[in-house]
């Protein structure tokens, strides 16, 4: 079960739900500030087991389920679609590379309309060994400091986060050893239908691990700083996900604009009109943040 960290005004009615599994707490919480709260209880059928780390395989099986585990913001904007009936519409928004310049003004705009962003991050561990991707709802209760909540660490000192990552996913030296055998048939890394796989060199990434821990292991004495994990592909994107509700005066706009963040220049007249035609959100609280 993922950890929750959320602060909220006193009398949200977003109080329930909070040691539900990985995905289903921030769902519910994104169904109720798009006022469809109603959806959540069934909310949980969109994360299904299947798809989940296969700790028991052998190592190639364990690592092509390790880069396949877990619901994406894509799978999220289709489930949720069907489990309202297209009363709310998701569109996802790819981070990388990095277009933070213009990142604060297109959430401050589109919040603005009505929107709630849900966006994926990754979750990596300072040491180096493993990564997890995450979701992290951001509720629009704030001005206008939105750029400290991309910035703030919430997180255990030991971990950092990352909102504009590669499709990746590092998993941890440990993790490698320990479920190789000799009767571990590798080939399977080279032969993935995802050219990512030998693009990344995989195979040799743990080819590599593999060696060192037998000539370590037969030498003895003092280990030398060793390769620390290996980095597979990994079918989430670092983004974030517009949702909106179909009968929005903005819901067809949401829906014509293009799949990446338009420059600075592009946002000024949109966030200007914006500004003009809709009151200033008022600051209520600090701002509401879900980790999953």
């Amino acid at each position: 079960m993922c950890d929750v960290n959320i602060s909220k005004p006193e009398n949200s009615t977003l109080k329930s739900g909070l040691r539900m599994t990985c995905g289903q707490c921030p769902v519910n919480s994104l169904l109720d500030l798009l006022g469809v709260g109603d959806y959540g209880r069934h909310a949980c059928d969109l994360f299904p087991a299947d798809g989940l780390t296969e700790k028991k395989g052998s190592l190639p099986e364990f690592l092509i389920s390790c880069s396949t585990a877990g619901v994406t913001a894509e799978q999220l904007v289709s489930r949720i679609a069907k489990l309202t009936k297209d009363l709310i519409f998701g569109k996802f928004f790819h981070f990388y590379p990095q277009r933070y310049d213009t990142l604060i003004p297109w959430l401050e705009y589109w919040i603005r309309k009505g929107a709630v962003p849900l966006v994926t991050r990754k979750y990596e561990f300072l040491d180096g060994s493993a990564e997890s991707w995450k979701h992290r709802l951001l509720h629009p209760a704030w001005e206008p400091d939105l750029a400290d909540v991309l910035q703030s660490e919430d997180v255990a000192p030991a971990t950092t986060l990352s909102y504009f990552a590669d499709s990746s996913l590092r998993i941890s030296r440990h993790d490698i050893v320990s479920r190789w055998h000799n009767d571990c048939d590798l080939s399977v890394l080279v032969t993935h239908t995802d050219a990512r796989w030998h693009r990344m060199n995989v195979l040799g990434q743990v080819v590599n691990i593999l060696r060192e821990e037998r000539l370590h292991a037969a030498v003895g004495g003092n280990r030398p700083q060793l390769t620390s994990h290996v980095v597979i592909p990994s079918h989430f994107k670092s983004g974030v996900t517009l949702y909106i509700r179909t009968d929005s005066a903005s819901y067809a706009e949401l829906e014509s604009a293009a799949p990446e963040f338009p420059s600075v220049e592009q946002l000024n007249g949109k966030a200007n009109e914006s500004r003009r035609q809709i009151p200033k959100l008022q600051k209520k609280t600090k701002v509401k943040q879900i980790v999953v």
